[in-house]
Protein backbone atom coordinates (compact mmCIF):
# COMPACT_ATOMS: atom_id res chain seq x y z
CA UNK A 1 0.00 0.00 0.00
CA UNK A 2 1.46 3.40 -1.18
CA UNK A 3 1.02 5.96 1.31
CA UNK A 4 1.11 9.66 -0.89
CA UNK A 5 2.77 12.49 0.19
CA UNK A 6 1.71 15.64 -1.05
CA UNK A 7 3.51 19.45 -1.26
CA UNK A 8 1.42 21.43 0.92
CA UNK A 9 0.66 25.12 0.44
CA UNK A 10 1.70 27.68 2.62
CA UNK A 11 5.26 26.54 2.29
CA UNK A 12 7.97 28.72 4.31
CA UNK A 13 11.15 28.97 2.69
CA UNK A 14 12.44 31.25 5.32
CA UNK A 15 13.30 27.84 7.40
CA UNK A 16 15.62 24.64 7.28
CA UNK A 17 13.87 21.78 7.18
CA UNK A 18 15.26 19.10 4.27
CA UNK A 19 12.36 19.12 2.11
CA UNK A 20 11.99 16.14 -0.29
CA UNK A 21 8.94 13.99 -0.42
CA UNK A 22 9.96 11.91 -2.83
CA UNK A 23 12.86 10.78 -0.74
CA UNK A 24 10.51 10.12 2.30
CA UNK A 25 8.47 8.19 0.33
CA UNK A 26 11.04 5.55 -0.70
CA UNK A 27 11.95 5.24 3.07
CA UNK A 28 8.06 4.60 4.17
CA UNK A 29 7.42 2.23 1.11
CA UNK A 30 10.78 0.01 2.30
CA UNK A 31 10.96 -0.55 5.74
CA UNK A 32 9.16 -2.76 7.73
CA UNK A 33 7.19 -2.44 10.54
CA UNK A 34 6.66 -5.36 13.17
CA UNK A 35 4.03 -5.20 16.16
CA UNK A 36 7.59 -5.38 18.28
CA UNK A 37 8.86 -2.07 17.15
CA UNK A 38 5.32 -0.43 18.47
CA UNK A 39 4.76 -1.95 21.68
CA UNK A 40 8.43 -1.94 22.94
CA UNK A 41 10.75 0.48 24.38
CA UNK A 42 13.56 0.81 22.10
CA UNK A 43 17.05 2.18 22.58
CA UNK A 44 19.90 3.36 19.91
CA UNK A 45 22.44 1.11 20.33
CA UNK A 46 22.12 -1.06 16.97
CA UNK A 47 22.36 2.47 15.04
CA UNK A 48 25.05 3.64 17.13
CA UNK A 49 26.92 0.74 16.74
CA UNK A 50 26.82 1.25 12.94
CA UNK A 51 27.95 5.21 13.36
CA UNK A 52 30.78 3.83 15.69
CA UNK A 53 31.95 1.30 12.38
CA UNK A 54 31.34 4.45 10.54
CA UNK A 55 33.39 7.29 12.10
CA UNK A 56 35.56 5.08 14.35
CA UNK A 57 35.18 7.46 17.39
CA UNK A 58 32.84 7.95 20.43
CA UNK A 59 29.37 8.34 19.21
CA UNK A 60 26.07 9.51 21.08
CA UNK A 61 23.06 10.16 20.23
CA UNK A 62 19.61 12.23 21.43
CA UNK A 63 16.44 13.10 19.63
CA UNK A 64 17.45 15.80 16.63
CA UNK A 65 20.32 17.79 16.94
CA UNK A 66 18.75 20.59 19.09
CA UNK A 67 19.25 18.17 22.20
CA UNK A 68 22.17 17.09 21.51
CA UNK A 69 23.24 20.92 21.70
CA UNK A 70 21.50 20.89 25.40
CA UNK A 71 22.90 17.66 26.18
CA UNK A 72 26.37 19.10 25.39
CA UNK A 73 26.09 22.54 27.23
CA UNK A 74 24.36 20.71 29.72
CA UNK A 75 27.22 18.60 30.20
CA UNK A 76 29.90 21.23 29.83
CA UNK A 77 28.54 24.12 31.87
CA UNK A 78 29.27 22.63 34.79
CA UNK A 79 33.31 22.52 34.38
CA UNK A 80 33.35 26.10 32.02
CA UNK A 81 30.38 28.73 31.70
CA UNK A 82 31.93 30.99 29.03
CA UNK A 83 31.26 30.14 25.85
CA UNK A 84 32.59 32.11 22.25
CA UNK A 85 28.91 31.93 20.01
CA UNK A 86 29.43 34.38 16.77
CA UNK A 87 26.23 35.19 15.51
CA UNK A 88 24.41 34.94 13.68
CA UNK A 89 24.08 30.99 14.84
CA UNK A 90 21.26 28.77 15.34
CA UNK A 91 19.16 30.29 18.16
CA UNK A 92 18.83 27.52 20.69
CA UNK A 93 22.73 27.69 21.09
CA UNK A 94 23.14 30.78 23.35
CA UNK A 95 19.75 29.88 24.62
CA UNK A 96 20.30 26.89 26.03
CA UNK A 97 23.89 28.65 27.32
CA UNK A 98 21.81 31.41 29.34
CA UNK A 99 19.27 28.71 30.75
CA UNK A 100 22.61 26.90 32.08
CA UNK A 101 23.84 30.17 33.23
CA UNK A 102 26.86 30.86 30.74
CA UNK A 103 27.79 34.01 29.92
CA UNK A 104 28.32 34.21 25.89
CA UNK A 105 30.28 36.44 23.82
CA UNK A 106 28.62 37.00 20.36
CA UNK A 107 31.39 38.06 17.83
CA UNK A 108 29.40 39.18 14.54
CA UNK A 109 29.85 37.94 10.88
CA UNK A 110 31.16 39.99 8.56
CA UNK A 111 30.91 41.05 5.15
CA UNK A 112 34.08 42.56 3.10
CA UNK A 113 32.96 44.09 0.11
CA UNK A 114 36.09 44.67 -1.40
CA UNK A 115 36.74 40.75 -1.53
CA UNK A 116 33.63 40.02 -2.16
CA UNK A 117 33.29 37.20 0.85
CA UNK A 118 31.84 37.09 4.05
CA UNK A 119 34.88 36.58 7.05
CA UNK A 120 34.70 35.83 11.22
CA UNK A 121 37.61 38.07 12.97
CA UNK A 122 37.56 36.28 16.73
CA UNK A 123 40.54 38.31 17.74
CA UNK A 124 38.91 40.63 20.01
CA UNK A 125 36.90 38.41 21.92
CA UNK A 126 37.70 39.25 25.68
CA UNK A 127 38.77 36.98 28.34
CA UNK A 128 41.17 34.20 27.68
CA UNK A 129 40.00 31.15 24.69
CA UNK A 130 41.87 28.27 26.69
CA UNK A 131 39.18 29.29 29.93
CA UNK A 132 35.89 29.31 26.73
CA UNK A 133 34.01 27.23 24.78
CA UNK A 134 33.29 27.83 21.36
CA UNK A 135 30.34 27.23 19.27
CA UNK A 136 30.42 27.36 15.51
CA UNK A 137 28.38 25.89 12.21
CA UNK A 138 29.91 24.69 9.50
CA UNK A 139 29.20 25.49 6.61
CA UNK A 140 27.78 28.51 8.60
CA UNK A 141 24.08 29.42 7.77
CA UNK A 142 23.82 31.81 5.95
CA UNK A 143 27.25 32.88 4.98
CA UNK A 144 28.58 29.75 4.19
CA UNK A 145 31.62 29.65 5.44
CA UNK A 146 33.03 26.27 5.90
CA UNK A 147 36.06 25.39 8.53
CA UNK A 148 39.00 23.67 7.16
CA UNK A 149 41.01 21.02 8.42
CA UNK A 150 43.76 23.99 9.72
CA UNK A 151 40.80 25.88 10.68
CA UNK A 152 39.72 23.07 13.25
CA UNK A 153 42.93 22.52 14.47
CA UNK A 154 43.89 26.40 15.21
CA UNK A 155 40.13 26.05 17.40
CA UNK A 156 41.14 23.15 19.34
CA UNK A 157 44.86 24.67 20.32
CA UNK A 158 43.09 27.84 21.48
CA UNK A 159 40.09 26.93 23.38
CA UNK A 160 38.73 24.50 25.86
CA UNK A 161 36.35 23.00 24.16
CA UNK A 162 35.76 23.83 20.45
CA UNK A 163 31.82 22.20 19.59
CA UNK A 164 31.15 22.43 15.57
CA UNK A 165 27.48 21.98 14.41
CA UNK A 166 27.69 20.04 10.96
CA UNK A 167 24.09 20.08 9.85
CA UNK A 168 25.02 21.29 6.32
CA UNK A 169 26.76 18.35 5.26
CA UNK A 170 25.99 14.62 4.68
CA UNK A 171 25.23 13.02 8.35
CA UNK A 172 27.85 10.04 7.33
CA UNK A 173 30.55 12.13 5.76
CA UNK A 174 34.20 11.56 7.01
CA UNK A 175 35.65 13.48 9.66
CA UNK A 176 38.56 15.96 9.01
CA UNK A 177 40.21 16.64 12.17
CA UNK A 178 40.39 14.03 15.66
CA UNK A 179 41.15 16.13 18.77
CA UNK A 180 40.27 15.53 22.49
CA UNK A 181 38.94 18.89 23.17
CA UNK A 182 36.60 18.71 19.79
CA UNK A 183 32.67 17.91 19.64
CA UNK A 184 30.90 17.48 16.36
CA UNK A 185 27.02 17.51 16.16
CA UNK A 186 25.30 16.24 13.12
CA UNK A 187 21.67 15.63 12.33
CA UNK A 188 19.23 13.66 9.87
CA UNK A 189 17.46 16.59 9.01
CA UNK A 190 19.02 19.03 6.56
CA UNK A 191 20.83 16.21 4.77
CA UNK A 192 19.07 13.20 6.07
CA UNK A 193 15.93 13.20 4.79
CA UNK A 194 14.22 13.15 7.74
CA UNK A 195 13.47 16.47 9.45
CA UNK A 196 10.23 15.11 11.33
CA UNK A 197 11.59 12.30 13.31
CA UNK A 198 14.56 13.73 15.11
CA UNK A 199 17.43 11.67 15.00
CA UNK A 200 20.87 13.79 16.33
CA UNK A 201 24.67 12.54 16.93
CA UNK A 202 27.29 13.79 18.86
CA UNK A 203 30.82 13.08 17.84
CA UNK A 204 33.63 12.96 20.39
CA UNK A 205 37.45 11.79 20.48
CA UNK A 206 37.97 11.18 24.16
CA UNK A 207 36.85 8.90 26.28
CA UNK A 208 36.02 10.67 29.00
CA UNK A 209 34.56 13.19 27.57
CA UNK A 210 32.22 11.16 25.75
CA UNK A 211 31.56 9.20 29.72
CA UNK A 212 30.26 12.77 30.84
CA UNK A 213 27.99 13.02 27.43
CA UNK A 214 26.86 9.67 27.78
CA UNK A 215 25.37 10.35 31.62
CA UNK A 216 22.54 12.53 30.15
CA UNK A 217 22.05 10.49 27.05
CA UNK A 218 17.75 9.27 26.79
CA UNK A 219 17.54 6.03 27.71
CA UNK A 220 15.06 5.42 24.33
CA UNK A 221 14.31 6.63 21.13
CA UNK A 222 11.26 6.08 18.90
CA UNK A 223 11.57 3.06 17.39
CA UNK A 224 10.35 4.39 14.22
CA UNK A 225 13.01 7.14 14.01
CA UNK A 226 15.36 4.04 14.47
CA UNK A 227 14.27 1.86 11.60
CA UNK A 228 14.53 4.91 9.08
CA UNK A 229 17.84 5.95 10.72
CA UNK A 230 19.37 2.39 10.12
CA UNK A 231 17.56 2.03 6.49
CA UNK A 232 19.27 5.36 5.47
CA UNK A 233 22.90 4.38 6.58
CA UNK A 234 22.69 1.12 4.38
CA UNK A 235 20.87 2.52 1.46
CA UNK A 236 22.81 5.61 0.63
CA UNK A 237 19.84 8.07 0.96
CA UNK A 238 21.69 10.84 2.04
CA UNK A 239 23.45 10.27 -1.44
CA UNK A 240 20.28 11.10 -3.41
CA UNK A 241 19.62 14.32 -1.00
CA UNK A 242 22.87 15.63 -1.85
CA UNK A 243 22.16 14.97 -5.24
CA UNK A 244 18.48 16.25 -5.57
CA UNK A 245 19.81 19.52 -3.49
CA UNK A 246 22.65 20.01 -6.43
CA UNK A 247 20.22 19.83 -8.79
CA UNK A 248 18.18 22.23 -7.38
CA UNK A 249 20.61 24.78 -7.11
CA UNK A 250 21.85 24.62 -10.07
CA UNK A 251 18.50 26.13 -11.68
CA UNK A 252 18.40 29.27 -8.99
CA UNK A 253 21.88 30.48 -9.23
CA UNK A 254 22.53 31.68 -5.53
CA UNK A 255 24.89 33.96 -4.58
CA UNK A 256 26.57 30.97 -2.06
CA UNK A 257 24.60 27.93 -1.27
CA UNK A 258 26.17 25.40 1.64
CA UNK A 259 23.30 21.97 2.43
CA UNK A 260 19.85 22.42 1.72
CA UNK A 261 20.22 26.81 2.25
CA UNK A 262 20.81 29.64 -0.84
CA UNK A 263 21.63 32.60 -0.19
CA UNK A 264 20.71 35.44 -2.81
CA UNK A 265 21.85 39.44 -3.19
CA UNK A 266 18.82 40.74 -4.77
CA UNK A 267 16.39 38.03 -4.74
CA UNK A 268 13.62 39.00 -1.88
CA UNK A 269 10.95 36.08 -2.63
CA UNK A 270 10.74 32.77 -4.59
CA UNK A 271 7.81 31.88 -6.55
CA UNK A 272 6.05 34.65 -4.41
CA UNK A 273 7.20 33.29 -0.92
CA UNK A 274 9.16 35.92 0.77
CA UNK A 275 12.91 35.24 1.34
CA UNK A 276 14.54 35.80 5.23
CA UNK A 277 16.11 38.65 5.07
CA UNK A 278 20.22 38.89 6.59
CA UNK A 279 21.96 41.97 7.18
CA UNK A 280 25.82 42.34 7.10
CA UNK A 281 27.34 46.13 7.39
CA UNK A 282 25.47 47.69 4.11
CA UNK A 283 24.99 44.52 2.71
CA UNK A 284 21.54 42.79 2.53
CA UNK A 285 20.97 39.50 1.86
CA UNK A 286 18.03 37.04 1.52
CA UNK A 287 17.97 33.12 2.51
CA UNK A 288 15.85 29.97 0.72
CA UNK A 289 15.97 26.53 2.07
CA UNK A 290 15.84 24.22 -1.32
CA UNK A 291 13.38 21.94 -1.85
CA UNK A 292 12.48 20.07 -4.57
CA UNK A 293 10.71 21.24 -7.61
CA UNK A 294 8.42 18.42 -8.74
CA UNK A 295 6.89 15.23 -6.26
CA UNK A 296 6.64 12.20 -7.94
Amino acid sequence: MRHNIEKTEGLSLTKNECLFPSIAQEIIDDIVITPSDLTQYHSAYNVENILIDTFKSFVFTNNGSEQIIKQIIETLSKECDEWVIPSPTFELAPFYCKHYGCSIHEPKYEYDNLQNKFFLNLENVIGNPKKQIIYLVSPHNPTGMTLSYEDINDLCERYKYVIIDEAYIRPDSSILIQRKNLILVRTFSKMGGITGLRFGVGICFDENLYNKLFQIRPMYINAFTLKCIEYILENFITHKVEKAIRNEVKKLNPFISAGNFALFENKKKHHGYPLKEYTFGKNKFYRMTIIESKVD
